[in-house]
């Protein structure tokens, strides 16, 4: 081998080696970053739509004469979570209702209620308590009974929390989805319902309305 060539192969073995030196430095330094910011799960919440989906639901109730079965026409109204980039997945997932906003005297929203607490996943007892997000999931934004309430659904129930509503209502509700990888931005929905029922889609849309707001 001449003497030029044997100095130019010395020369990018050496430079090879000291760039390979110095991406280990880096991702010994920065790998952590670099995987949450480049590879990392992108959790989405949105609305799956404004008429919900109408089901029938069966619950007891204590009379006079003891428990009773009733079964009532409802409708529910989820969120989808999903993940935007697909890859790489988000384990863990849970999503959490954060706050909840009424008007006030003034018609000026205020908050009324605010935690930290899990929302059921739509058909919630076929489903693991936190799911892995790569696949599009539903949960459970809130539901309205027929002639009853409306009411959201977290799985645990704090004893100050407004589960339910009889009478014409406005919320604003706080969720994020979180998982190990990382978590969602905070989404806000509108739910404004004007206490009434009806079995057509669009005759309830005009009586319950969600959306998502700022």
């Amino acid at each position: 081998m001449r003497e030029d060539s044997q100095f130019w192969w010395n020369w990018w073995v050496k430079f090879g080696a000291t760039i390979a030196t110095f991406a280990a430095v880096l991702i010994a330094l920065f790998g952590d970053w670099i995987k949450s910011h480049l590879f990392s799960p992108k959790l989405v919440l949105s609305l799956r739509n404004n008429k919900g989906e109408k089901t029938i639901v069966t619950f007891q109730l204590q009379t006079e004469q003891g428990q009773q079965t009733q079964n009532v026409d409802a409708r529910y109204y989820h969120v989808k979570v999903s993940n935007a980039v697909r890859w790489p997945i988000a384990s863990q997932t849970r999503v959490f209702l954060l706050s909840i906003e009424e008007p006030g005297p003034d018609g000026e929203l205020q908050i009324t209620w605010s935690g930290e607490l899990p929302v059921q996943w739509t058909h919630q007892t076929i489903h693991p308590f936190n799911r892995t997000i790569g696949p599009t999931a539903y949960c459970d934004l809130c539901s309205v009974l027929k002639d009853k309430w409306i009411q959201l659904h977290p799985i645990i129930i704090p004893n100050n929390f407004p589960m339910k509503k009889s009478i014409a209502t406005t919320l604003v509700v706080s969720l994020q989805a979180k998982s190990n990888e990382g978590e969602s931005a905070i989404v806000r929905f509108k739910i404004a319902w004007d206490g009434k029922w009806d079995d057509g889609d669009v005759e309830m849309s005009h009586h319950l309305v969600i959306k998502e707001v700022p």
